[in-house]
């Protein structure tokens, strides 16, 4: 804030948090005392109309889960809404967002750390992104999670599987419809909530190609629409159920209600167990083995980006040590 003489006037200039912008306004008096004095009255004034609005974290809590239901997918809800049970949890009382600092947040997650390090970097990220919220709604001037540092974890390469061994989880799998999944997972890399709702509509026999759509009971983890190029084997399944016209999606049970993600799941950890391969393996590891299984054959990673849906090239270097893989054996048959 800067006291200066104008037209033998004294004025102010002085920030606006709310428009976010310089700003000049006269002190009306060529008394430098007076002068004085009204800036003192200014400055209390300014710091009364631009403090937040007092907010506790429940009552954020509420607003913002709302504004989450209405914008993002159901899981990341799911993730919003156990990080800040966790939070609110451990201060044991319904404290002000303006009186939670950085020192408290640490403490919070550095206990999150000590039993789970995964659950402690999670929370870190979606706890942040809401206190930006609540910065943008003027709850708080500042994010009490910025500047955590939290110790690094030791990244793990994804799991994946060989079509051999996809062969042998599905001969350990009594329902048709489950095995046309996994069929359908490990050769378009396609999220289990994308082949659950996946339409007829979405499909196009004619240019063997699958569209990931968004619609009104369905939207992708990234909110993106993509198009995957269909293998001859995810053609065949395709062919061998059957399209009729009172069916909607590719994959229903009899009374037109859609199979649930934790039976499939389920199901699909429960061959594993029976075929004796890597407890490490989930229903996810089929689009890792997608992608790992491309990029091992030599296609670009950008290329993969692009039919996984990945909104960021840094989430496909995962897949990056295979690729250095087959850049070496290449060298080595000559």
């Amino acid at each position: 804030m800067i006291l200066f003489k104008r037209n033998g006037f004294f004025h102010v200039e002085y920030f606006d948090d709310s428009a976010q912008k310089l700003r000049r306004k006269s002190l009306k008096t060529k008394n430098r005392s007076e002068a004085l004095a009204k800036l003192t009255d200014f400055k209390k004034s300014l710091v009364q109309c631009q403090r937040p609005h007092e907010c506790t974290l429940s009552k954020f809590k509420v607003e913002y889960e709302k504004f989450i239901r209405e914008n993002y997918s159901k899981k990341y809800l799911e993730s919003v809404e156990f990080s800040f049970k966790m939070l609110i949890e451990y201060l044991e009382n319904n404290i002000c967002l303006s009186e939670l600092n950085n020192l408290m947040m640490e403490k919070f997650l550095l206990h999150v750390f000590n039993r789970s390090k995964y659950s402690a970097h999670q929370y870190c990220r979606t706890l942040k992104a809401a206190f930006n919220k609540a910065i943008t709604w003027k709850y708080i001037n500042n994010n009490p999670f910025v500047g955590i540092k939290l110790p690094k974890i030791a990244t793990k390469h994804p799991v994946f599987i060989s079509e051999k061994e996809m062969d042998i989880i599905i001969d350990n799998i009594n329902e048709k419809d489950v095995q046309d999944i996994i069929t359908i997972a490990f050769f378009t890399g396609m999220r289990l909530s994308e082949i659950l709702n996946l339409c007829w509509s979405a499909i196009d026999f004619t240019s063997d190609i699958i569209s990931v759509q968004n619609n009104e009971t369905f939207t992708t983890k990234s909110k993106h629409e993509r198009i995957i190029p269909m293998h001859s084997k995810v053609r065949s399944v395709l062919n061998n159920r059957g399209h009729n016209d009172s069916s909607v999606y590719v994959f229903s049970k009899r009374e037109g209600c859609l199979y649930s993600k934790d039976f499939v799941s389920n199901k699909f950890k429960k061959a594993i167990r029976q075929s004796k391969l890597s407890e490490e393996l989930h229903f996810h590891s089929l689009r890792h083995s997608f992608a790992s299984n491309l990029v091992q054959k030599g296609v670009s990673l950008y290329v993969v980006k692009e039919l996984l849906g990945h909104e960021s090239i840094t989430t496909t270097q995962i897949y990056s040590h295979l690729q250095n893989e087959s850049l070496i054996n290449a060298i080595a048959v000559l």
